[in-house]
């Protein structure tokens, strides 16, 4: 089980945001990028609560793009809930357009993609 969990880290790449307050510490924000064969998964994104509504989750995802670009992915994917509405009215603003819908691990997935490199 510890390699299995070894090996789920060491595929993927986690971004934390931290407040200024280096005493502090507080985690504002988080993405976690998986790598794929001709894409990047955004996994997760998180914006603390207290923190959410100035920007951080977009730059975040701003974040993925521009790693994504310099590592040379031809599209940025990601998932959501099908009831976050709000992030299937979100994430259109940003360039995603929706593959398909599916249910997984009991949760109702929509997945969105991002193309990078035109087809």
């Amino acid at each position: 089980m510890l390699a299995d969990y070894k090996e789920l880290i060491s595929n993927n790449f986690v971004f934390i945001v931290t407040d200024r307050d280096e005493l502090k510490g507080l985690i504002v924000g988080l993405i976690v990028l998986i790598p794929k064969d001709n894409y990047l998964l955004i996994e997760n994104v998180a914006v603390h609560p207290t923190f959410q509504g100035q920007g951080i989750g977009r730059k975040l995802i701003e974040f993925a793009m521009s790693f994504a670009k310099e590592a040379l992915f031809q599209e940025v994917r990601l998932y959501t809930n099908e009831f976050m509405t709000e992030n299937l009215a979100y994430y259109p603003k940003l360039g995603f357009f929706e593959l398909g819908r599916r249910t997984e691990d009991g949760y109702r997935r929509v997945y969105m993609s991002k193309p990078l490199i035109p087809y």
